[in-house]
């Protein structure tokens, strides 16, 4: 915590407060080439890093985001129309970290809580395994946010996002199976968050487990099947669609191909993925849930 407060500065060029940022809030933009200019640049009141990221304390953060949806001048900051649109993209994604003493006293309230509970559930997303090495959907460099920022740079040059481009940036995406930095899932292990709450279940505390995430890893760090719902499946499990029995694999089961088919149709309507004879559009989702294996009795497993 020390380290990281003393390594980040506000980037407010009119900030006022020279205390280390504890509580802070993280942000990505669009910095297109004419935003690069020095000349439009000297006028911007954030110092943007070269990758449009950049840290506020959490009053300046909201000082400036205030300005740039004001319609009219306010205060004695001026924005550009160019930082303003930056700004407001910015916002989309905007990361809030609390300070470590607002934390301790909020763990503190939890446990409390968890201490006189009787029947604990937790529902997790996305955002506990991110620091396990899997990217997320709405955070700076979520598959999502990047999606708007690709398209908002594309407004903001006049130029159209072409189908070609979207469809190989799919691909690429697709290729490491949305892991940020193309991490394996079978190299993937449980985070500090999935121990603690394997640990709280077996003292008794944690009844249930709910999750939204399919990496397998709230199974991994020892909550049994009969613990935990996950509600968009697992990828290291496949169920026959004919008799339902379910293998678990050590291995990533699913195919994104297919599922890339599918998501490409609907999307341009067409896609540069060649489909599977054994594809089939799940008629919920409309992706392909099946994996290509079938099981002993011919049924074929998704």
């Amino acid at each position: 915590m020390e380290a990281l407060k003393t390594s980040l500065k506000c980037c407010l060029k009119d900030c006022s407060d020279s205390s280390a940022l504890d509580q802070h809030v993280a942000v990505k933009t669009v910095l297109s080439i004419e935003n690069g200019k020095s000349s439009l640049k000297s006028k911007f009141m954030v110092r943007w890093k070269t990758n449009g990221e950049a840290e506020f304390h959490k009053a300046c953060w909201d000082q400036i985001y205030l300005l740039a949806r004001a319609r009219t001048k306010q205060g004695i900051i001026s924005l550009t129309k160019e930082e303003k649109a930056m700004i407001k993209i910015a916002a989309e994604s905007a990361e809030m970290f609390d300070s470590f003493q607002h934390i301790k006293h909020a763990a503190g309230t939890a446990a409390s809580w968890i201490r006189d509970s009787n029947q604990l559930v937790v529902f997790t997303g996305a955002g506990i395994s991110t620091s396990a090495g899997i990217g997320d959907y709405r955070g700076k460099a979520g598959k999502w946010t990047e999606e708007d920022q690709i398209h908002a740079m594309a407004a903001e040059s006049k130029e159209p996002v072409s189908k070609k481009a979207k469809l190989d940036a799919d691909a690429e995406n697709d290729s490491t199976c949305d892991l940020e930095e193309g991490v394996p899932y079978e190299k993937l292990r449980p985070t500090y968050t999935h121990e603690a709450l394997k640990k709280l279940h077996k003292d008794g505390y944690l009844k249930y487990v709910i999750s939204q995430n399919g990496d397998g890893l709230h199974r991994l760090s020892g909550i049994s099947a009969k613990d935990i719902s996950e509600l968009h499946g697992n990828v290291f499990i496949e169920t026959c669609e004919k008799c339902k029995k379910i293998f678990e694999r050590p291995y990533y089961v699913l195919d994104d191909e297919s599922s890339q088919y599918y998501e490409e149709i609907e999307d341009f309507g067409k896609s540069h993925v060649k489909k599977k004879k054994y594809a089939k559009k799940c008629t919920l989702c409309g992706l392909s849930h099946r994996t290509g294996r079938r099981c002993d009795d011919k049924g074929p497993l998704g």
